[in-house]
């Protein structure tokens, strides 16, 4: 069974949705604020799933947990796929990756704080020209069919106080891809209807 991840964009504030989930028992693991710049020399479209998109870049990634790139073996077969660095290495690395036809397609800023209880994860990320999401999944229910998680995730959701503005979850890349919103029940794969 493939895990379900929920990206719902909530109508509520970070305020709101942290009074939220702490009210319920959720404790706060971290907060950061992330950059991310994706870098690509594939041809993307609009049918690829957010998974595809994702895994067709090479991600530099900048947080106060430091930098580092992710799918790097896109550039270099001999190289780890993920690594940290320093951010003067990032960006001699960068600059290999344009001189060598990659460019950059995605470049986006988000705060993230990350909350816990039990198996159950919620990740508030406020993404710039996007909004309010929060990212939820619970390991609990992993077993089970992507459907049922994503029912269970949903009703979840709506018993814990949240507004939802869809009925579905919103692909970050999907939607920066097209400047539109796009829709999915998991950002995990690509259960997109």
């Amino acid at each position: 069974m493939q895990q379900v991840e929920v990206g719902f964009k909530v109508k509520q504030s970070q305020e709101e949705c942290e009074k939220i989930l702490k009210s319920n028992g959720y404790e706060l693991l971290f907060n950061t604020e992330t950059h991310d710049l994706y870098f690509t020399n594939k041809k993307l479209t609009n049918k690829m799933t957010e998974q595809e998109l994702k895994f067709s870049c090479v991600r530099f990634r900048h947080s106060k947990g430091g930098c580092g790139f992710d799918n790097f073996n896109l550039f270099d077969i001999n190289k780890p796929s993920r690594f940290k660095c320093t951010l003067d290495e990032a960006a001699e690395i960068i600059v290999l990756l344009i001189k060598s036809g990659f460019k950059k397609v995605f470049d986006t800023f988000k705060t993230d704080y990350i909350y816990k209880k039990g198996n159950s994860y919620h990740q508030l990320q406020n993404i710039n020209k996007i909004g309010l999401l929060d990212y939820y999944y619970d390991d609990d229910i992993a077993t089970k069919t992507q459907k049922e998680q994503f029912e269970i995730l949903t009703n979840n959701m709506l018993k814990l106080g949240f507004q939802l503005e869809y009925d579905e979850g919103v692909d970050k890349l999907r939607t920066l891809f097209a400047q539109k919103l796009c829709f999915s029940k998991n950002q995990n794969g690509d259960y997109n209807e």
